[in-house]
């Protein structure tokens, strides 16, 4: 089992390149870092990314004037995220404008209210925009869509563990359960991550199956009951 911990750059310094766990509700998880920059430490975050596996994030959390962050152009490996929230009615039109001018190696994340149910419409605007991602909600990861700010694909991509329960985001914004680091006795006794960010090469978890086979309904335009 694993966890995710929002945390500033300071904190994630002190576990820069560690395995990371801790005993949470009585089990134990790793412990994986969600890493939140502002204008003023957003080059540091990146660099940091790079050498620590653990982040699975950087969460740009400044200003969307983004002329001066022309190094974003290379970072490695390293995602980006930058959250924005377009209120109770969200539009094709409302997430055109909002993406536009955003640098090629952020990725957009549409925050949607917790009521929001509408996967035709996630799935319809996925096609259109498939750099975008979307939390917030009562969603479902199908294919063809990335849902949360560390979704699934995210979790596969890093090599993390994670249930079939991790498809399905109920108002939340990650696939993992988030908790707050404060309270938690980090181990950082294991070796040291490997400081390379590469694409997993193993083979599709068995849960794979269930999202595609969701995935195939999308296709053949059968929504009745999602």
């Amino acid at each position: 089992m694993s966890i995710i911990c929002g945390v500033d750059l300071g904190t994630a310094q002190k576990y820069r390149g560690k395995s990371l766990s801790t005993k949470y509700n009585g089990k134990k998880h790793k412990v994986y870092l969600k890493l939140l920059c502002d204008d003023t430490n957003l080059r540091d975050g990146i660099e940091l990314a790079k050498q620590s596996k653990n982040i699975l994030m950087v969460s740009y959390q400044g200003a969307a004037s983004w002329n001066e962050y022309t190094f974003l152009g290379d970072t490695k490996g390293v995602y980006v995220g930058y959250v924005i929230d377009l209120g109770v009615d969200v539009s094709e039109d409302d997430i055109s404008r909002a993406v536009d001018g955003i640098p090629a190696s952020v990725t957009p994340i549409i925050n949607l209210p917790k009521s929001f149910t509408d996967m035709e419409f996630i799935w319809r605007v996925s096609k259109k925009f498939p750099m975008v991602r979307f939390s917030g909600g009562q969603l479902f990861a199908v294919e063809g869509t990335h849902i949360g700010e560390v979704g699934v694909d995210i979790l596969q991509r890093s090599d993390v563990k994670f249930g079939v329960e991790c498809y399905r985001l109920t108002s939340g914004v990650d696939a993992l359960e988030a908790a707050n680091i404060s309270g938690l006795e980090i181990d950082m006794s294991g070796k040291s991550e490997s400081t390379t960010r590469q694409r997993s090469s193993s083979s599709p978890k068995k849960s794979d199956n269930i999202r595609s086979r969701i995935g195939a309904l999308f296709l053949n335009g059968d929504f009745e009951g999602l």
